[in-house]
């Protein structure tokens, strides 16, 4: 009779302790959920690979929302167009710099949001859904410039080979002519 009313002591033990996560759990999901929220709209030049409905957005490397839609530009189709749900207590200025990241090698795209002057009213509290573009990110500029490099690289080749291909007969001749005189020096080497 006494091992049993350890395993009921046990186990009302552990249905307790459960049931005292999933409260809190539960409490700090609702806390979340409690932060007023506003909505933002940020355009994005060309593609925005990596980035999806859910996904965070940052402001300084805190997070701040989630994006909550993305959709093309109709006006302009190189803009996509993301809706984001954010913190109002942020301070979000004219000028704060905003671009598409990327969380380490895994291609995950978030929304980083970075600071902004103090002087300049905070864009959140003005009656209109504030609309933003943001920067091409450091990866964008990488890429674009990688492709340029290759674009060069390309060219330069296709020049090499032109020169190449017309002057065959040249280098070949060239080469026949070094092969003689190095030769020669090899005979002569004693007189030298």
């Amino acid at each position: 009779m006494e091992t049993r009313a350890n395993f009921v002591a046990i186990g009302l033990f552990t249905l307790i302790l459960t049931a005292v996560g999933f409260g809190f759990v539960y409490w700090i999901a609702k806390y979340d959920e409690d932060t007023p929220m506003t909505e933002v709209t940020v355009r994005f030049r060309g593609s925005v690979a990596g980035l999806i409905r859910g996904g965070q957005v940052m402001f300084n490397g805190i997070k701040v929302g989630e994006v909550s839609g993305l959709a093309y530009d109709p006006t302009d189709p190189q803009f996509v167009k993301a809706r984001l749900r954010v913190d109002s207590a942020i301070p979000l200025k004219s000028d704060s710099v905003i671009e598409l990241s990327y969380q380490g090698l895994t291609g995950v795209g978030y929304v980083e949001m970075k600071g902004g002057s103090q002087s300049l009213p905070n864009l959140l509290q003005s009656d209109p859904i504030p609309e933003l573009t943001a920067k091409n990110s450091a990866f964008e500029d990488l890429m674009s410039g990688a492709r340029e490099i290759l674009a060069r690289t390309e060219s330069m080749l296709s020049k090499l080979e032109r020169v190449v291909d017309t002057n065959e007969s040249k280098i070949n001749n060239s080469i026949s002519n070094v092969e003689t005189f190095t030769a020669a020096l090899s005979n002569n080497s004693e007189n030298i």
